[in-house]
């Protein structure tokens, strides 16, 4: 018989979508953590912590105590470089604001934040690292009053996937059944997932009577992850945000390293990841080169070394790889041009206006892009810049 592991929402969620994430994620496997992770995982903390605050003062929203929930808010983790921690402060602050503004605390309901719930395999309550534990669920917030729960699930990110996605993913219906597990009486489980930055909150009830279909489909997920002991890779969309795809021999050699993406949005996406935040993250990737001796990009052909300091926001990128595409120059060209700086702008406007007639088309647009995106003058100031690494 398989050993009996212990999972989690997360843990299934990484098996349905590719097997060897999981198996990456039980061996410990090295993390690509990314800021917006780590910017995640920050505002959770901070959220509480604001939570905590008006609870106690019997406040349901006070936004004048953002400023001092976050100037009392430590970011000691060893995952945040030191060149990181101003930016993700900034940009947690900013999230703590726009919830602060968008969702009052209830007074009337006891707040359970961060509420651990961990149950054997025959769903009797258990300690969180109990030695017979099957199953854990970590709710950000969970109200219970009578008959009736809350559960609440902030979500930081830019994306809001539709709602038969969400259903679809089955989070908080695994939430709702560990609510129905540790309050016998609780008949009925509101879920709410809140979007912070879009001010936005998806809805919808869970009742007990559901519990025993999304127990049934949560024990067969952990019993086929038990018994599959190979756990191999599924080279698909999962891809795009595994944290072990740099591990993953599979991902390596598979023709999604090397797609172009297939959108504006994605392509200034990776630009802005890559390069636009290059004052903010100087100290942070010279620190990794030092430990890592180069940082391998998507596309997998190419190593990051820091070589500048312009500052390009992530409008500034879009709308200019957007007017470039609407001039003509194509995706591709766009998608190689790994480094977008002024002289990376004026040799994809050559494809479009070639040789000296077009010089002052050429000269008149840089001026333009430079003028609304970036930064006008005469100066080559590069951001970061990707070169071709051998082996």
């Amino acid at each position: 018989m398989p050993e009996r592991k212990a999972y989690s929402h997360t843990r299934l969620s990484q098996y349905v979508a590719c097997p060897a994430q999981l198996g990456f994620t039980e061996a410990k496997a090295p993390q690509e953590r990314g800021r917006p992770l780590l910017v995640g995982i920050v505002a959770h903390q901070a959220i509480e912590d604001y939570m905590t605050d008006c609870v106690a003062r019997r406040i349901p929203s006070d936004v004048d105590a953002v400023a001092r929930i976050m100037d009392g808010l430590s970011i000691d983790r060893k995952d945040v470089l030191p060149a990181q921690v101003d930016l993700v402060r900034a940009e947690v602050g900013r999230l703590v604001m726009d919830f602060a503004e968008t969702y009052p605390v209830p007074m009337d309901r006891k707040l359970m934040l961060e509420q651990e719930l961990a149950f054997t395999h025959d769903w009797q309550p258990t300690s969180w690292w109990g030695p017979q534990v099957r199953w854990r669920s970590k709710l950000d917030c969970l109200e219970v009053s009578g008959t009736q729960a809350r559960i609440r699930d902030w979500k930081t990110g830019q994306y809001v996937p539709t709602e038969d996605e969400v259903r679809e993913g089955g989070q908080l219906d695994r939430y709702a059944l560990a609510v129905f597990k540790a309050f016998p009486d609780v008949t009925e489980v509101d879920c709410e997932y809140q979007y912070i930055r879009r001010r936005y909150t998806q809805a919808f009830a869970v009742h007990r009577d559901q519990a025993p279909a999304i127990q049934e489909e949560v024990e067969h997920l952990m019993a086929a992850a038990d018994a599959d002991d190979d756990k191999e890779a599924v080279p698909g969309p999962a891809c795009g945000t595994c944290f072990y795809r740099m591990a993953c021999q599979d991902y390596l050699t598979c023709d999604r390293r090397t797609a172009t993406p297939d959108s504006t949005a994605e392509l200034a996406a990776l630009h802005y990841l890559l390069k636009a935040r290059a004052k903010d993250v100087e100290a942070a990737l010279k620190e990794r080169l030092k430990v890592e001796g180069v940082i391998t990009l998507p596309g997998g052909k190419k190593t990051l070394q820091y070589t500048g300091s312009t500052k390009w926001s992530i409008q500034d990128v879009q709308n200019t790889m957007g007017e470039l595409l609407g001039l003509g120059v194509k995706l591709k060209d766009c998608w190689g041009a790994l480094t977008l700086s002024k002289t990376k702008v004026e040799s994809l406007l050559k494809k479009v206006w070639p040789g000296r007639e077009g010089a002052a088309k050429r000269k008149d647009m840089l001026d333009t892009i430079l003028k609304q995106h970036g930064v006008a003058g005469t100066e080559n100031r590069l951001t970061l810049k990707a070169v071709k690494h051998d082996g």
